[in-house]
């Protein structure tokens, strides 16, 4: 349940900035290069937030704390490799 209302938060959120904020119009695969480096720097970092703050108001903060912690843990640790 949280992991579904996160993403529909994210996804709705990453619209409004992309769309309405910046103007850029597109997709993540099929969009403009412009689009798609905002969509990559805009949406993990609010979906982390997100994931945490709605397990937070469901009762399990510790819980995703620690996946959100996990996440970016493995993907600096990838970026730190490559």
């Amino acid at each position: 349940m949280v992991f579904g209302i996160t993403g529909v938060v994210s996804l709705q959120f990453s619209r409004l900035v992309l769309n309405d904020v910046l103007e850029l119009e597109g997709g993540l695969l099929t969009g403009p290069w412009s689009y798609q480096a905002a969509y990559l720097v805009i949406v993990p970092p609010f979906y982390s937030i997100t994931l945490i703050a709605v397990g937070s108001l469901l009762g399990k903060h510790t819980y995703f704390k620690q996946r959100v912690t996990r996440m970016w843990s493995r993907l600096l640790v990838w970026r730190s490799r490559a």
